[in-house]
């Protein structure tokens, strides 16, 4: 697993000391391997899920602590005090609204295009254009109910 974390921090910029990586909440270490963890036992093509995240500092002479999830920075976001609500998402469009439920069903017919999103997202545009008008309309239509409904909670008191 050490060329696996070495290669995740430099590719985020941290040195490895500055990062965490865990399974199952369990902190992982580069001399840690994948059969002495149990993953020889992982049924072939199912995947084995790692937590990277940045370790937090306590700010104490460089001691370091359990790190929280980072919190991420959100677009539009309020002024953290609570006061405000949250920003409106935008309504999905029906492709989106598509790939969301396809996709799955993708990955079952086409195994070999596990943990490929570029792939995926070809195969599935493929599909979408292939789409006949009648088979699109239940998402469009979605989408039309969906905007209809934010202008309504848009709308001022």
């Amino acid at each position: 697993l050490g060329k696996l974390m070495s290669r995740w921090c430099s590719t985020h910029r941290l040195h490895e000391s500055e990062a965490r990586f865990l399974h199952n909440s369990r902190e992982l270490t580069p001399d840690d391997t994948p059969l002495a963890l149990g993953w020889a036992d992982v049924p072939q093509g199912e995947e084995v899920q790692l937590r990277a995240e940045p370790r937090m500092s306590t700010g104490s002479a460089g001691e370091e602590s359990a790190s929280a999830p980072c919190a991420k920075r959100r677009r539009n976001s309020n002024s953290g005090d609570g006061s405000a609500a949250p920003a409106a998402k935008r309504v999905a469009t029906a492709y989106v609204r598509w790939t969301k439920q396809r996709r799955q069903g993708l990955l079952e017919t086409r195994p070999e295009l596990r943990g490929q999103l570029n792939e995926q997202q070809k195969a599935l545009s493929e599909e979408w254009r292939a789409l006949g008008k009648e088979e699109k309309k239940p998402f469009e239509d979605e989408v039309a109910r969906d905007r209809a409904r934010a202008k309504e909670e848009k709308k001022p008191f």
